[in-house]
Formats: C-alpha cells, sequence, structure tokens
C-alpha cells in the first residue's frame, strides 16, 4: 500500500496519544526530542538523533534506523509489548514512567552502544537473542531467556537481576 512520510527535522514533537501509520508510512524523527505519550507503530521509523521518549503500551518497529540515537520506553502502564522488527537500537533504556515497567520483547535485541534499565523496571526479553556491544547498565531486572546472549562492553549490574541467556 501506499502511506504518507512526516519528516521533523529539528523541529521535534509532543504526540500527546498514539503514534500509528499503516502500509508504508515513514516518519523521520530528525534532530530533536521526540516524543509519544501512547503507542507507537509506525511501519518505517528513522528515530531522532537526539532522544525518542515512547510512554504506550504496545510498541512495534517495522523498520528503524537508530541514527545514533536514544529510545526511552518510559510508559506508566505494564506489560509493554515492544516488537523489535530485529531492528537495531543505538541507545536503549528502559526508565523512569510513573512506576514499575516491564517490557516484553518479541524479536532480537540489538543495541550498537548503551543499555540502560533503571531500578524497579524489567526488560524481559524472551528467548530472543541480546546483543549489546556498548555498556550496559542494570539497576532493574533484565530477564534472558535460552537464546545467545552477547555483551560485549562493560556491564555494571548495581542492585539489579541479570539472569538466563547463554553465549
Amino acid at each position: 500500500g501506499t502511506g504518507t512520510s512526516l519528516s521533523l527535522g529539528a523541529l521535534g514533537a509532543a504526540i500527546g496519544g498514539s503514534a500509528t501509520g499503516a502500509g508504508t508510512g515513514t516518519l523521520n524523527g530528525g534532530s530533536a526530542a521526540v516524543t509519544i505519550a501512547g503507542n507507537f507503530t509506525v511501519p518505517v521509523y528513522t528515530a531522532s538523533s537526539g532522544t525518542t521518549s515512547i510512554a504506550g503500551t504496545t510498541v512495534t518497529f517495522g523498520t528503524l534506523t537508530h541514527s545514533n540515537g536514544t529510545v526511552v520506553m518510559n510508559g506508566t502502564g505494564t506489560p509493554v509489548a515492544l516488537s523489535t522488527g530485529n531492528q537495531s537500537f543505538y541507545n536503549l533504556s528502559i526508565t523512569t514512567g510513573g512506576g514499575p515497567e516491564t517490557v516484553n520483547v518479541a524479536g532480537t535485541i540489538t543495541v550498537a552502544n548503551d543499555l540502560v534499565v533503571v531500578a524497579g523496571h524489567t526488560l524481559a526479553c524472551g528467548n530472543n537473542a541480546v546483543t549489546v556491544t556498548g555498556t550496559t547498565t542494570n539497576a532493574g531486572t533484565i530477564s534472558l531467556g535460552t537464546a545467545v546472549a552477547t555483551f560485549t562492553g562493560l556491564v555494571t549490574n548495581t542492585g539489579g537481576t541479570l539472569t538466563g541467556g547463554s553465549g
């Protein structure tokens, strides 16, 4: 199908609800902050080179170009269903929202730089492969399944829990 393309450039955006698209719709986050207060399902997303904050409970990436930016999962609802589309994040942060947050991952999770999970939050990777090239900072819970988990940078587990995985 066809879709609409939107490029934010240096403007940034604060979306008070959900960001959804269909077909071949694209969103180019540009260089400023992009904040989504609801769910995020966009077929093609070129992430902001700054920060993309998503507060919804359904987050689906079809095609993601990370642009060396940070994706922050900071919702108040739990659990969050994160479908990675087997795409690569640059920085991924499971961080402050209105309370404890569990992010359940579907698809491989690849973080080209840093992964952060703050206290009270959980990144539940299921039986999906996990690769983090940069620093992993965990004060919450990272739950790995039986798939290969590869952490090539420094892993700091301060008061957090890291369970499961192989490799």
